[in-house]
């Protein structure tokens, strides 16, 4: 999977930007252009780990620009290209983010990270059988992958399939014992079922 970007989504951001921190301060302290970058190392790998960082620090519009950068120097970048559609979906746009998520599985079907990403912002949309849909194929590429179990869970939970959100969530859970978002979504499974129990 890529590996300048966080497996686990949106819900870490802020502590998922101090790994790149080091890296993108250098470049953007004294705020500088990109002339440095393009200087001392002349490629797509260190633009996509500043945009990462502004994107971490919810600059969005700059991370985008880092992203669209390197994607002139590599177009094939896909890290740059999930990198972008984190931060249009962040920033709220979501179907550029859909468009980037659907360009990275053109260029790597095979990546479980863009589908399960395609899903999120499916389900961002509202657009639950698509969410679903995208991740049961993150699924099926990647059994052990943990986020999509999760995101499924919510869809699932959205549309009122307790039971399918409490076996999704109880899988990730069983992946990722750290995963704490899925223990949450557990308990609200188990909250509603009482309530429909008493009912």
């Amino acid at each position: 999977g890529p590996g300048a970007i966080a497996r686990d989504e949106f819900v870490d951001v802020g502590e998922k930007h101090d790994e790149h921190r080091s890296v993108g301060d250098k470049f953007s302290q004294n705020g500088k252009s990109d002339e440095p970058i393009r200087d001392k190392l002349g490629n797509a790998r260190a633009l996509v780990s500043r945009g990462n960082v502004y994107r971490a620090k919810g600059e969005w519009n700059r991370a985008i620009a880092d992203y669209n950068l390197a994607i002139t120097m590599d177009p094939g970048d896909i890290d740059a290209y999930i990198g972008r559609g984190l931060a249009y979906k962040d920033k709220g746009d979501l179907n550029r983010a859909i468009a980037d998520y659907k360009l990275v599985i053109l260029l790597d079907p095979k990546s479980a990270e863009a589908h399960n990403y395609l899903g999120i912002v499916y389900g961002d949309k509202g657009v639950l059988d698509r969410a679903i849909s995208a991740f049961d194929m993150s699924i099926a590429l990647d059994s052990n992958y943990a986020a999509p179990h999760y995101h499924r869970g919510n869809s699932y939970y959205e549309k009122g399939d307790l039971d399918r959100a409490l076996v999704d969530y109880s899988k990730a859970i069983d992946l990722d014992a750290n995963y704490s978002v899925a223990y949450y979504g557990r308990g609200n499974c188990y909250f509603d079922e009482s309530k429909i129990d008493e009912a």
